[in-house]
């Protein structure tokens, strides 16, 4: 516990790892990759509240950036069931890959579109936190949304 609070000034979340049932090099390996994505949250924008379409985006962004594709791809399923919610998560499928796997549940206008949002997908994922809010507010305007953040 000592070694954990060490590294975590957090007493909550100390001692929810020290409960953890694991040995405790890999209790240890665990803290430090939640002060490294802690770290990463950090330095990127924080928002009170964001319009549905933009949250759906930023989530997944967030988790990329911390956790990782196959977290965020996760995240991709909980998608708005709209045209431009559908369009948007094919084109996160597009930037990991994965779009020709699910192409079948998008239609043809989804998928176009979603192509065309690729790049403002990748310039999202691959900001720098200073430029994240910028390519967030570019990906919903290319979307069509009038969402504001």
């Amino acid at each position: 516990m000592a070694a954990i609070k060490e590294i975590i000034d957090n007493d909550k979340m100390a001692e929810n790892f020290y409960l953890l049932d694991d040995s405790p090099s890999e209790i240890l390996k665990l803290v430090f990759n939640y002060i490294e994505r802690q770290k990463i949250l950090s330095k990127l924008p924080t928002y009170s509240s964001l319009p549905p379409l933009a949250n759906f985006i930023d989530n997944i962004a967030r988790t990329y950036k911390t956790y990782g594709e196959k977290k965020a791809l996760g995240e991709i399923k909980k998608r708005p069931d709209t045209p431009k919610g559908k369009s948007i998560a094919y084109a996160f499928l597009l930037f990991f890959g994965k779009g020709e796997d699910k192409k079948w549940q998008f239609s043809n206008i989804e998928i176009e579109f979603g192509e065309s949002l690729k790049e403002h997908v990748k310039k999202l994922l691959e900001s720098k936190p200073e430029d994240y809010n910028k390519y967030l507010q570019d990906l919903l305007m290319f979307s069509g949304s009038s969402e504001k953040i």
